[in-house]
């Protein structure tokens, strides 16, 4: 696992590599799977990139902003009813 930092803008997500500093911005339209265990959320495109979001991170009320986010940005994840808990 790589460690980094997902930055949520307008129309995209942008994922930054600490290790190589690089980054990759992801269409919302290309998240096709989002779900949720006791410590993380993990998100899937349609190219088969993964990423492990670690829940400690969060306070209740930025956890809560994110999810907002994942439900109006990838909306397409909510219609094909892949957005689930584990």
């Amino acid at each position: 696992m790589v460690e980094g930092k997902a930055i949520f803008g307008e129309d995209k997500l942008k994922s930054i590599s600490f290790a190589s500093k690089g980054e990759v911005n992801i269409s919302y339209s290309a998240m096709m799977k989002f779900a949720g265990t006791k410590n993380y959320y993990a998100m899937f495109t349609k190219e088969y990139v993964t990423l492990i979001i670690d829940k400690q991170q969060f306070t209740p009320e930025t956890e809560m902003q994110f999810l907002q986010v994942v439900r109006e940005k990838m909306t397409q994840i909510l219609k094909g009813k892949k957005f689930k808990t584990i």
